[in-house]
């Protein structure tokens, strides 16, 4: 049997970017993250600031690049999933937990800061964007209709709606069966929309 534990150095890579990490959330928190300088976040987490740049092409990556990779797998699964659009959220949703390193405390330091450092709300907004226009297109394709039409707008605006509450329920919420049970609900409330998008599409032929 494959020994899939990670290695030394591996364990040691991992604690380096989560302290760095850590420092950035814990001074933008205190502070401000446009006014957090890369040589105050080596310093809280003791790297060099070249370790810093080793690990983060640029300071937002620091916070927001697990983001930006969740709303590309999310563009990737619409993309090439099997079948329909809530379906293929629903297996995008199943496989994030393979790539959630953040436990615990971090996970809920990144989410008080990039819901209340202005900069980085907007941020995360414009990438949340652009998944509502990958999601908005998926369902037109789905339902032979434009992208720009209000049905397929308004479900991407329901989905978006629907995964921010499920984001705060999981780091707010010790139950995880309450979890569990509000994302079978927001999953049954999609594919109700779907269906009646569907039913109206068919009456107007």
């Amino acid at each position: 049997m494959t020994d899939r534990r990670p290695g030394l150095r591996e364990r040691k890579n991992e604690r380096t970017q989560r302290a760095i990490i850590e420092a950035t959330l814990r001074l933008t928190l205190e502070q401000g993250f446009e006014t957090t300088t890369i040589a105050a976040i080596a310093e809280q987490a003791e790297v060099a600031s070249r370790t810093v740049f080793a690990w983060f092409a640029c300071k937002d990556d620091i916070v927001l690049g697990g983001l930006g990779e969740d709303v590309q797998r999310l563009q990737e699964a619409l993309a090439t999933g099997e079948g329909d659009v809530v379906d293929r959220i629903e297996a995008w949703l199943d496989a994030e937990g393979r790539f959630v390193r953040d436990v615990g405390e971090l996970r809920r330091l990144r989410y008080r800061a990039v819901t209340t450092d202005p900069y980085l709300r907007s941020r995360a907004r414009a990438l949340w964007d652009d998944a509502e226009e990958t999601i908005a297109a998926a369902l037109a394709r789905d339902l032979g209709q434009s992208a720009d039409g209000i049905g397929p707008r308004a479900f991407a605006a329901a989905v978006m709606g629907v995964l921010v509450g499920l984001r705060r329920l999981y780091l707010t919420e010790p139950d995880p069966s309450e979890a569990a049970e509000q994302l079978e609900a927001g999953l049954a409330f999609l594919r109700g929309g779907v269906a009646a998008l569907g039913h109206a599409r068919d009456r107007a032929r």
